[in-house]
């Protein structure tokens, strides 16, 4: 049984979550082939997914029926839509459940090539669930998705759109930046901070730690803040450029969630998508229990999909 049932860590209910919103996707294309895998009436399958999905991919008693179909979709690789729908129900109800079906991991092993060509969210959120339930004790695999296999945007891509957040600050923002703490050596933040910009690509240097990084940290802090999207912007090209090692993001992530995933403006989205590939890239990104992250409970705690 995984460690962490019932589940509160976000990394759990973040793969979960991922494999919810692919399965609501998949549901309808994936009707029929169900419904001939259980050699059931269509209108039959489909109250049955309804229900599934209703409860959150958990199999009830009241959705067993629609078991038996899964396990011959997950078996089934030349129907890719109703391969791909049976693996993540199966996946999110192993997860939330710890109940061992189908042979899992040996549907990777078989299958690795085939979930690899699928659309890039899809890949990611499955190969995310494998992983997690390798992490969560579930079962062992052998070789098991890699990094590029659980991103679902290259870092170059999400790097170039971070840094037009960062370049983007004016000249008002930039100096208010520099007065964030309580306007102690604001002229040496200033300069420090128009040379991170405007000459080092946005990266800190070696020993550059408190001139600009401190205000830059401290604006981070608060989504309201003027120059908030440029300075979270460079923390996070920093991370992704040297690690997370001062672990700024999960961090932030935990205390702005609520705010960031109530917002749908463009620079935000930029910043949900760096956020999501630090989940996907880096294993220890919220690897901690603090906070009950259950979607039913708490829907803005988790990162949404930006299509």
């Amino acid at each position: 049984m995984p460690e962490d049932l019932p589940i509160t860590s976000f990394r759990t209910w973040q793969a979960v979550a991922d494999l919810r919103y692919h399965a609501k996707a998949l549901s309808r294309v994936a009707e029929a082939d169900l419904a001939k895998c259980a050699q059931r009436p269509a209108g039959e399958i489909r109250q049955l997914l309804d229900e599934l999905l209703q409860f959150g991919c958990v199999i009830t008693n009241a959705t067993l029926p629609l078991h038996e179909a899964l396990e011959v979709a997950v078996w089934t690789p030349d129907q890719p839509d109703s391969f791909a729908f049976a693996l993540c129900v199966l996946l999110a109800d192993l997860l939330q459940q710890g109940l061992m079906v189908s042979h899992l991991d040996q549907i990777w092993q078989d299958q690795a090539p085939l979930i690899r060509s699928l659309p890039q969210s899809l890949r990611a959120a499955l190969s995310c669930a494998f992983t997690r339930a390798v992490e969560v004790g579930c079962f062992e695999l052998a070789a098991p998705p890699s990094r590029a296999d659980r991103q679902t945007e290259d870092a170059s891509v999400l790097l170039k759109g971070l840094r037009v957040l960062a370049n983007g600050m004016s000249k008002t923002e930039r100096e208010r930046v520099a007065q964030a703490d309580y306007g102690y050596r604001a002229s040496h933040h200033l300069e420090a901070l128009n040379a991170v910009i405007d000459e080092q690509d946005c990266l800190f240097i070696k020993g550059q730690v408190v001139f600009p990084s401190e205000v830059i940290e401290l604006v981070a802090h608060v989504p309201s803040e003027t120059g908030y999207h440029g300075c979270i912007a460079i923390l996070m090209i920093n991370a992704m450029t040297y690690g997370d090692t001062k672990e700024w993001l999960g961090f932030r992530w935990e205390r702005q969630c609520d705010e960031l995933t109530n917002r749908s403006d463009r620079r935000t989205q930029t910043l949900l998508r760096a956020f999501r590939y630090c989940y996907e890239s880096d294993d220890s990104f919220l690897d901690y229990h603090t906070r009950n992250y259950d979607p039913g409970l708490y829907p803005g705690r988790l990162i949404p999909i930006i299509e």
